[in-house]
């Protein structure tokens, strides 16, 4: 965080009370602080070193506790947001299905920063290719194409089949731009 996390301790009058303990310690979202035990100042503020987000897009929260004090603990909340994309991922992964049938759940592919959040504001498009094609003659198809556009982070593949069985096919998803592609897991074309 840009800013430190500080409390003010006050008597019953509002006055400042310095001396006084302070824990702080983060209680959802994961991340680090330092020096989480402080005492207050002659201003009666009490400040945290310094707080380190998780990695986990979401809420973040932190606590300020001192023993006896009415209004304590006092909670802080911040909220991580993804980073920018690093990679793709399968999010449905393609499943065993019949020649010429449209593989069912559609296959899904999101965007993801480095530590697996999705990631929604930058649109991605994302072709989707046969990886490892056993019979080395086999066709991926789509009545409409093989590339989409990533929709909230997630491009979606509701009409994709093969024309050849044989097993442990695999779809690999690759994207517009310098990012990682994907490779799905293995599955079956059955006749």
């Amino acid at each position: 965080m840009a800013t430190a996390p500080e409390v003010r301790v006050t008597d019953l009058s509002g006055n400042p009370v310095s001396g006084v303990s302070v824990t702080f310690a983060v209680t959802g979202g994961g991340g680090n602080i330092t020096g989480g035990a402080a005492t207050t100042d002659g201003l009666g503020h009490a400040t945290l070193g310094s707080w380190t987000l998780g990695t986990t897009a979401g809420s973040n929260t932190l606590t300020a506790t001192s023993a006896g004090l009415a209004g304590s603990p006092v909670t802080f909340t911040a909220t991580g947001t993804a980073g920018a994309p690093d990679h793709l991922s399968f999010t449905v992964q393609p499943s065993t299905t019949q020649a010429f049938a449209p593989i069912t759940p559609a296959v899904e592919v999101a965007v993801l920063d480095a530590f697996g959040n999705l990631v929604t504001g930058t649109p991605v498009d994302v072709t989707i290719s046969l990886g490892n094609n056993p019979s080395g003659f086999a066709f991926l198809d789509s009545p409409t194409t093989l590339t989409r556009t990533t929709v909230n982070g997630v491009a979606s593949f509701g009409d994709l089949n093969i024309d050849t069985p044989d097993v442990a096919y695999t779809l690999v998803a690759t994207p517009n731009i310098g990012i990682t592609a994907a490779t799905s897991i293995a599955f079956d074309i059955t006749p």
